[in-house]
Parts: C-alpha cells; structure tokens; sequence
C-alpha cells in the first residue's frame, strides 16, 4: 500500500466532499425561487444525489485516514507504545545525524531567539553535544525550540565581540537551513544520552 496515494485519495475525496456539499446547498436555495413544481423536484432530486456523494466522499475520507494511520506502524499508537514510539525517534535522529554529518552540516536546536531582523534572526543554539553557542541565521527566523540542520560557519560577531559566532547560510546565499528534526526525537536522543553515562 503506498501511502503518497492513499494521501491523495484523502485531499480529492475531501475536496469532493466540500464541492457536493455546497452544490447540494445552492440546487436547494434555486428549487425553493422556482415557481414550477416539476423544476423543483429536478434540482431537489439532484441536490439529494450530491448529498449522497457528500456522505461516500466523508466515508472515503474517513476509511483514508485510517488506511494513513494504520500504515505508520508500531508508532502509530503513540504514547500508548512508548518503546516502538521512542525507537522511531531514535532512528530519525540517527539517520539524521549521519546523513548531516556526511554532507559536512550542523545539527541544532534553538534556545532562544533575542533579535529578528530584516536580514535575518539573532539566537542562542544547542548543539548534539549540548554546548551553546550565539548564531545568526542570514533571511530566516527560527522559532525556539525548534531543530534544524544546517549549512554554517564560525566568524567574527562584531556587536558582542564574540570570535565564535555560528553563521547559518550568507547574506549571498541566502538561509541556510537545509532541513529538520522533530523536536520529540531530539528529546529522545538527550534521554538516551542521559541514561547511558
């Protein structure tokens, strides 16, 4: 079962729901202006078939939704599975972890946003290893805690005189963010880190 497919099957037979529905409201209000009764009873026998197409599009809606659901696996009974949920999140920061670091990029989490500004957005950042450190993400505004992978360098910050500045992205380049983490698997990845010291 691909789920891309089953994916679109839920947005078409949304949106076939909705479109039904307001045809079905607009055939109602035109047989009630009609004087004919014959007209009426048309528009008000097609206004019933486009309700029942509403209710087989909410049903396929419906049945999608769950097919989605149910092909997420083990994960998909969330905290009611801690283990198979704590696993999953283990290998999205893992496989993350390795694919930026063989494509030479910086995994971070946001601490605090302290400036936005029209060229971009001041913050403090938290690395793997859990130091901190001041960055300047060039045209982007990160949110706080939030995980990024990122394209940086260290430089000069000249308002805080500070040598070590993580530069995310370059005023030519534009942001420099490359990806993301859920913040649930960074979380993870720190409790497995606190429990095996």
């Amino acid at each position: 079962m691909d789920r891309q497919l089953w994916s679109k099957f839920r947005r078409v037979s949304f949106v076939i729901g909705w479109v039904c529905l307001l045809v079905m409201f607009v055939l109602q209000v035109a047989a009630g202006f009609l004087p004919s009764s014959s007209w009426a009873y048309a528009l008000r026998l097609v206004s019933m078939f486009a309700l029942a197409l509403t209710v087989v599009s909410i049903l396929a809606c419906i049945t999608a939704s769950i097919v989605l659901w149910w092909l997420k696996g083990p994960v998909r009974w969330g905290i009611f599975a801690p283990r198979s949920r704590n696993a999953h999140l283990l290998t999205q920061y893992d496989d993350a972890t390795s694919w930026a670091l063989a494509h030479n990029l910086v995994m971070v989490r946001v601490i605090h946003v302290y400036q936005v500004a029209r060229r971009g957005t001041k913050c403090i950042v938290e690395h793997r290893d859990g130091a901190r450190q001041d960055a300047w993400f060039w045209s982007f505004n990160p949110r706080r805690g939030r995980v990024f992978i990122v394209r940086a360098y260290q430089g000069y910050g000249p308002h805080h005189n500070n040598m070590q500045v993580m530069y995310v992205g370059s005023a030519t380049t534009g942001a420099g963010v490359v990806g993301g983490l859920p913040v649930a698997a960074w979380k993870a990845a720190r409790k497995r880190s606190v429990t095996h010291i």
